[in-house]
């Protein structure tokens, strides 16, 4: 196997691994929020962090192709890690919120 063969292969087991890390967090995410007054938010959040996940690996699986498709790609995976952000930040509100209203 050449060095480019090894660099794309792993690239598509890196951006394989992310996108099934990505479903994990949504599941588990609409998971512990379902029943609560969070849950259409947590499913909406969940949905954006798969999706974004999932337009990331797909770019960064043909990344190798040129310049430009690298650039896809990294850009991409930022809104994804942007995304995966975002809906951390939430669930520290929703917990936050939660605990003073107890």
């Amino acid at each position: 196997m050449t060095t480019n063969e090894d660099q794309q292969r792993l690239a598509r087991q890196r951006a394989t691994r992310e996108m099934l890390a990505a479903d994990v967090y949504a599941g588990a995410l609409t998971n512990t929020f379902r029943g609560t007054r969070h849950e259409a938010e947590a499913v909406r959040l969940a949905r954006l962090v798969a999706d974004s996940a999932v337009d990331a690996a797909i770019l960064r699986r043909g990344a190798h192709r040129s310049p430009g498709a690298t650039r896809a790609a990294d850009e991409a995976q930022q809104v994804a890690q942007l995304e995966r952000q975002r809906a951390d930040e939430a669930v520290e509100r929703w917990f936050a919120e939660d605990d003073a209203t107890d």
